[in-house]
């Protein structure tokens, strides 16, 4: 079936970026253009690969694009925020919204107008459905990775040195308490005897608070690594456990760590605004908790590694394979295109 497609995005950093490399892989497999657009993103054009980059300071040259290039294409595809208004109320025909985080800040008159609402997660769904969206607008589509590329790393329960990365950081200030940094301080505070990895990318003004407040608190089992990292494997491969200790609204509800962390067989520990807890929770690939339970669960993790550990392949498996994202997605474009 012939299609165009273009994409709307954020940050077109596939090798560091999650939501980036999401969409560069339906974009690579369908042959689509690339727009991405933020406060982030600095001027990129690469005509051989269809992709096209700026900042959103220029608000109306911002507009026009998408105006003029959402008529160029037989399927206009934002993979972005809910709440992302220069895409949000500027595309309507043959449209879908990928909501990748956030919750729906706008009218929802904007919403209504899109083709289909796509979510990766069943509590986003029932979130949005609640709010007023009908049941047959609101799809869930779970993130694929490459499970050839992550595959599962041997390891055995460790006798000391357990190690938890957090791979999930936010690039802004404002984002550091939603994200749940904080209380992943506090737990290392506490926790003395486990070592902690923070895996931060080479952008925006967050990693140097940070560095600022474990030198402040004299935090010895802390690892800040503050670099582009483009093959994760080795470092999933020295921890033991994968965490993203997200509040409500704080940050992606099926963060890539998470997903790469289960393929690479590594339990993972996701707080209450990840929206993947429950399905973490059905098949015991790790724990999700609650607020105040943070210290709790990695000890729990700990003591039961080998358990929680013999569960995560499966889950990756059986939800976030690359393969099966795209055919949700080419079945999704036909529906649309069907209209």
């Amino acid at each position: 079936m012939p299609m165009s497609v273009v994409y709307y995005t954020g940050w077109l950093e596939p090798d560091m970026e999650g939501i980036s490399k999401e969409l560069f892989t339906l974009a690579g497999h369908f042959k689509g253009t690339v727009v991405g657009i933020s406060d982030l993103q600095s001027f990129k054009l690469d005509i051989r690969n269809k992709i096209i980059g700026f900042s959103n300071k220029w608000y109306y040259l911002a507009k026009l694009f998408v105006l003029i290039t959402s008529r160029m294409h037989r399927i206009n595809h934002i993979y972005d925020r809910l709440d992302n208004w220069i895409y949000i109320s500027s595309i309507s025909k043959n449209s879908i919204l990928t909501s990748v985080t956030g919750e729906a800040t706008l009218p929802f008159q904007y919403y209504k107008r899109f083709s289909f609402i796509v979510v990766d997660s069943e509590n986003q769904q029932r979130s949005l459905i609640k709010k007023g969206l009908g049941q047959e607008k609101v799809k869930v589509i779970y993130p694929g990775i490459d499970l050839k590329q992550f595959l599962d790393v041997p390891s055995e329960k460790p006798r000391k040195d357990f190690t938890v990365l957090f791979a999930s950081s936010p690039p802004t200030i404002k984002e550091l308490e939603t994200r749940g940094v904080f209380d992943l301080l506090d737990a290392a505070q506490r926790l003395t005897e486990v070592r902690f990895v923070f895996l931060w990318r080479p952008w925006g003004d967050s990693f140097f608070k940070i560095k600022e407040e474990v030198k402040n608190r004299g935090l010895r089992n802390i690892q800040l690594i503050h670099e582009k990292i483009k093959d994760m494997r080795e470092l999933y491969s020295k921890c033991h456990v994968v965490i993203a200790p997200f509040k409500k609204d704080g940050g992606k509800s099926c963060p890539t760590s998470i997903m790469e962390a289960l393929a690479c067989g590594r339990p993972v520990i996701v707080g209450p605004g990840v929206g993947i807890r429950d399905l973490i929770n059905k098949y015991r690939a790790g724990l999700s908790y609650d607020d105040n339970n943070l210290v709790e669960s990695i000890r729990i993790v700990e003591n039961y590694w080998d358990h929680f550990a013999s569960r995560t392949r499966y889950v990756a498996q059986k939800f976030f394979s690359k393969e099966k994202f795209i055919n949700e997605y080419a079945k999704l474009y036909k529906e649309v295109l069907n209209k």
